[in-house]
């Protein structure tokens, strides 16, 4: 029978609506707290009309309060070299602000960040700037099909069409980690996936 070595979780970070870091989170439970709300002005369009309590009802949202992240905090990681990171997808800004923390919250001065790697679970679904950016290019083609002056393309920075395998790679990125970036899609299981491959790579 093969033994197999111990490994540990050594560090946390963490970004949930009402709590920016573990610390805050575990805070949270243990006053029973709800950090769901009623989302920020112009974070939904048309909130009230959108709403049915009835949950059959198609194209309908069923509940007016969700969990918000809100405003987001600033990060150092954001400035990285050889990257245009202006106009970055939250997405991007979420990983790197709790990568960073779990970096920082474990012991790392004397490892070899050449040998270190990133394994992300990371379930693709359409981002916030890509849907933004999407509603404004079909704004734009219909004008066009009206005979209509399309408004000017809008900015859009090219690193969020790849929010399917770049946030891995952004985040050993800023942290100097060369032991390769990983992201997969196993939908809800995509945590547990990560945590397994991760397990099997230090193995």
């Amino acid at each position: 029978m093969t033994v197999r070595p111990d490994i540990a979780i050594v560090g946390l970070g963490c970004l949930f609506p009402g709590a920016t870091d573990a610390d805050r989170f575990w805070d949270l439970i243990c006053r029973g707290g709800c950090a769901a709300g009623p989302p920020p002005a112009g974070r939904w369009p048309d909130a009230a009309e959108s709403f049915c309590q009835d949950r059959l009802a198609p194209d309908r949202i069923v509940s007016a309060r969700a969990g918000f992240v809100d405003p987001l905090p600033s990060c150092n990681a954001l400035d990285l070299p050889g990257f245009d990171t202006a106009g970055l997808d939250p997405l991007f800004q979420l990983l790197l602000h709790a990568g960073h923390q779990a970096w920082l919250d474990a012991v790392t001065g004397s490892l070899d960040r050449g040998r270190c790697g990133v394994f992300l679970g990371n379930i693709v679904l359409p981002s916030e700037a890509v849907s933004n950016w999407s509603d404004a290019l079909l704004a734009r083609a219909t004008e066009a099909a009206w005979g209509q002056t399309p408004a000017p393309e809008p900015d859009f920075n090219p690193l969020n069409r790849h929010v399917a395998g770049l946030p891995a790679g952004l985040l050993a990125a800023s942290l100097d980690l060369g032991g390769g970036a990983t992201c997969l899609d196993a939908a809800c299981a995509s945590s547990l996936y990560a945590i397994k491959l991760a397990a099997d790579e230090l193995r």
